[in-house]
């Protein structure tokens, strides 16, 4: 079992040698307040590391932070060569360094509730994406049901069943090169709730080739049809976006994005604006009619004008807002011609 985190969360390539794992530790999780804390107070061996092994070198499952900090405070040329400020050691001080507890198993099943508990469910939380890669391979060890993988860690809210689920499906898109984690849109954080979510939503489900109830699915390898395979990698890259095409996601947010996504997707001339044009908030609004769309806008322009009305005395006298203000003019004129055309023919009103 590698550790998700390493390889996921701080993003550390497979086969990373010592000064690699710190510096991707830098990046991810700034070792300074550890590094302070071990040496105001000496190493606190209150909860074990967790190493699997018979022997010498063993593999460390639970406690690499803690490592690593140690590591760079017994080996000072490390903490050089990765560019890490070492806090200043008291003279004599003892920091404790050289014999610290450990939690040894024989095999990765011994440990995998603990660690379950701890980073799933736990006071310890890893990012969702290294919770799912661990849930998995757990999973796929065989021998466990998804019920009793959430009994062992202490879920009590489908977590589990949620986190693997959107895995086996990312993982697919991955593999069948539909969408790639490497090619996400730059800067943007693989937020892998938005997928999981909304891997419970019936619309997104259906779009999928999907059972489209979620409850009581089955988690399985490539659960995606092979037809759909191509609605999977635009469905991907509308959440995370593609370096290669350049391509921003179209989901911001959770909330309200992902239900406003799914939305689309049951709407053939939504999706078709979306497909176009990558906005989600246009594709959107073609589902919202006519008449709530002109109300919202009018209450709308409404608050803005009379927020401008009051900030005019910050008006310095430029020309171009001075000609907004004209045209603003000019639209409302227009606007209310037409609105009392349409009242005076006969249309209701309010």
């Amino acid at each position: 079992m590698h550790n998700p985190r390493l390889s996921l969360q701080y993003e550390v390539s497979p086969g990373a040698g010592e000064k690699e794992f710190i510096l991707a530790l830098k990046r991810a999780a700034d070792p300074a307040e550890l590094l302070l804390s071990i040496v105001n107070n000496g190493y606190l061996d209150i909860e074990p590391m967790v190493v699997m092994g018979e022997a010498r070198p063993y593999r460390v499952l639970e406690g690499n932070r803690r490592l690593a900090a140690i590591r760079l405070l017994r080996d000072p040329q490390l903490a050089k060569d990765c560019r890490i400020s070492l806090p200043e050691i008291p003279p004599g001080k003892d920091l404790h360094l050289d014999q610290i507890l450990v939690m040894r198993v024989e095999h990765e099943d011994e440990a995998r509730a603990y660690i379950g508990f701890k980073h799933i469910n736990g006071p310890h939380k890893w990012d969702s994406l290294a919770k799912a890669k661990y849930a998995s391979d757990w999973f796929d060890q065989g021998g466990i049901s998804v019920e009793e993988i959430s009994q062992r860690i202490g879920d009590s809210f489908d977590t589990v069943r949620k986190l693997l689920h959107g895995w086996k499906v990312l993982k697919q898109a991955n593999d069948a090169g539909v969408f790639s984690m490497e090619d996400r849109y730059p800067t943007r954080k693989l937020h892998f709730s938005h997928l999981y979510v909304a891997l419970t939503r019936s619309q997104v489900r259906e779009y999928l080739g999907l059972p489209t109830t979620f409850s009581g699915a089955e988690i399985t390898d490539n659960p995606i049809p092979p037809d759909k395979l191509k609605q999977l990698g635009k469905f991907c890259t509308w959440l995370y976006g593609s370096k290669k095409d350049s391509h921003k996601p179209v989901v911001a947010s959770q909330n309200p994005d992902v239900k406003n996504l799914s939305e689309v997707l049951a709407d053939g001339k939504a999706l078709a604006l979306l497909e176009m044009h990558r906005d989600l908030y246009r594709a959107h609004a073609a589902l919202t009619p006519d008449d709530v769309l002109f109300q919202e806008a009018l209450y709308r322009a409404e608050d803005s004008a009379k927020k401008a009305l009051s900030n005019v005395h910050s008006y310095s006298g430029t020309e171009t807002l001075y000609n907004t203000a004209l045209t603003l003019k000019e639209v409302a004129t227009q606007l209310c011609l037409n609105m009392k055309i349409r009242r005076e023919g006969g249309v209701q009103g309010d």
